[in-house]
């Protein structure tokens, strides 16, 4: 295996499932992008920041977001 294979292969998001209220989930960690995302919006909006990251990392069972933008900023803001 190459270095460059290496190290995709290393770079490769991992997930795992999580139980919320007895309801199974699927969260990834943040990408980098992700991550500066949420370090842009960090100092000004806070709350959209960690909604950015909810909407990014917690996933259906088909790998797509599980929350709408706006339903992850109403959970980031506690509602």
């Amino acid at each position: 295996m190459s270095a460059a294979s290496r190290i995709l292969a290393a770079a490769a998001l991992r997930t795992t499932a999580v139980s919320v209220e007895g309801v199974p989930v699927t969260v990834r960690e943040p990408s980098a992008l992700d991550m500066a995302e949420f370090e842009q919006l960090r100092a000004t909006d806070r709350a959209g920041a960690i909604a950015g990251l909810i909407h990014s990392c917690v996933l259906d069972d088909a790998g797509a977001a599980l929350f709408s933008r706006e339903e992850a900023t109403a959970i980031a803001n506690g509602s």
